[in-house]
């Protein structure tokens, strides 16, 4: 079962200044990084000052991804005096939120259900064009980093039939898990132990050569959490293989058996049948002679 995730967030605030208004009087405050769970929401914080005293009636929010200029727009509002929201006019795939006030001078956006493809630079902006066409926005960009709890994808025993066999666990996660194994004694397995990246967020770690029956529990961890899986491995080994081909012809042939008894007593049931119809038959037909 997974631990509860904790969405933690690393927040370097940088001043980043751009426009051709006075820089000593527009600021913009962003993270330079943000952590994010894969499949929950993340937040990309994002303030800012301007030197227009006077109360601005509409407002543009824009952000983008991958780069300052040409970079991806993925969401973009305006507000109005008459509503006093930001009606939506782009929002990729419907994952992006605006939670901040930009009258309130908070551009701060959300994005919803994260994955591992959303890594990368975001930008925020925002335009006054009741101002003259003022505008400013972010260089620096806040990175998204993506993590994730680990998750236990797969656990089987492995073996050929002889003396051999191997657990086997893959799990996944970012950053890689690391796996450790419990034995049927609950302690810690530290020998025979082999582990292959399958690449940034996948890995398999193999027990080698299990040595007693009972329950092993794959564990995999990082920073975010853990899961951890139970398997059971019973052995079971005959010195004579010839006994065992004998056992399975003995329920064979025991099988085969039965199935004549039965086969043999639905013939004699439908024999009985037959003959006391035969009587009966034979029953009504006398009196009608002797008349």
């Amino acid at each position: 079962m997974n631990t509860a995730p904790v969405i933690v967030f690393l927040s370097i605030l940088l001043l980043s200044r751009t426009g051709s208004h006075d820089e000593g009087t527009w600021s913009m405050n962003v993270p330079s990084e943000v952590t994010g769970l894969v499949g929950h929401p993340v937040v990309f914080p994002c303030t800012f000052t301007h030197p227009h005293r006077q109360h601005h009636d509409t407002l543009q929010v824009i952000w983008k991804v991958g780069g300052i200029h040409n970079g991806m727009v993925v969401f973009q509002c305006t507000t109005h005096n008459s509503t006093g929201s930001c009606r939506p006019e782009v929002n990729l795939d419907q994952r992006y939120k605006l939670i901040g006030n930009p009258k309130a001078h908070d551009l701060s956006m959300q994005l919803h259900n994260i994955t591992y493809r959303d890594s990368n630079k975001y930008f925020c902006r925002v335009e006054m064009p009741g101002q003259g066409g003022a505008k400013f926005e972010n260089k620096m960009g806040t990175h998204l980093h993506v993590a994730a709890v680990p998750k236990i994808v797969d656990l089987l025993v492995q073996g050929s039939g002889g003396s051999e066999y191997n657990a086997v666990c893959r799990a996944e996660g970012h950053p890689l898990p690391i796996i450790t194994w419990t034995g049927p004694d609950d302690q810690q397995e530290n020998n025979g132990k082999v582990q292959t990246n399958l690449g940034q967020h996948e890995t398999v770690q193999e027990l080698q050569n299990l040595s007693k029956e009972g329950r092993y529990t794959c564990i995999a961890s990082n920073e975010y959490g853990s899961d951890r899986a139970t398997i059971y491995f019973i052995h079971h080994t005959y010195r004579n293989s010839t006994y065992i081909l004998l056992l399975m012809w003995i329920a064979l042939g025991a099988k085969f058996l039965i199935f004549l008894l039965l086969l043999g007593g639905m013939a004699w049931q439908w024999n009985s049948d037959q003959t006391e119809m035969e009587k009966k038959l034979c029953t009504k037909k006398t009196p009608s002679e002797g008349n």
